[in-house]
């Protein structure tokens, strides 16, 4: 299993949440803590908090630039209207999302747009960027992806905004993540576990 790939097809908080459940198992804690921090039971609920915190932001359209199919299930019941935008990095092959595109839930709109193209009528008034990833003693982190759509939708005037999946007190860089300035965005979720 590699979790990072996976994490490609589900995103960070799914892939948090799959793992916060089978945590019991040493094997698969060795396996996942090897690529990326593990989650606390808690994400469960952040994950919620998450989405309650983006809905206060009154923006109907939001692009993510990780699948965040964890986020996209609960945002329903807070944003009626919402649109999620998924960027797809131009690095990801045709197989990988077809998964993607099937692992979407129904309850919530949601479409696919490649990189490194701009979605229509996404506008600072209507539309919020997000991008995920985890907090090492108060530095961003993020994966390869999705620090490069971060350069190059860093333009955008409307909020850009960062959701850690966990919060850990110490820096610990995990291979192939990268960390990112904080500055790149204009709110940054703090309430992780």
């Amino acid at each position: 299993m590699n979790v990072l790939r996976t994490a490609e097809e589900i995103g960070l908080m799914q892939v948090g949440l799959n793992v916060a459940e089978l945590l019991s198992s040493e094997e698969l804690r060795n396996k996942v803590g090897a690529a990326m921090p593990l989650p606390s039971i808690k994400l469960k609920d952040n994950v919620e908090k998450m989405v309650a915190w983006i809905a206060e932001l009154g923006k109907s359209k939001l692009m993510f630039l990780t699948p965040e199919i964890a986020l996209f299930d609960i945002i329903p019941k807070y944003i009626a209207d919402a649109e999620v935008i998924v960027l797809v990095p131009c690095s990801m092959d045709d197989e990988v999302k077809g998964r993607l595109a099937e692992n979407i839930p129904a309850n919530v709109t949601v479409s696919l747009l490649n990189e490194p193209y701009f979605p229509d009528e996404f506008i600072p008034s209507n539309g919020v960027i997000v991008a995920c990833g985890y907090m090492a003693n108060g530095r961003l982190m993020v994966l390869p992806e999705t620090y490069r759509m971060i350069e190059h939708y860093k333009d955008f005037y409307g909020k850009f905004v960062f959701l850690p999946y966990v919060k850990i007190d110490e820096f610990i860089k995990y291979e192939e993540w990268i960390e990112i300035n904080p500055d790149k965005f204009n709110l940054i979720w703090r309430d992780a576990e």
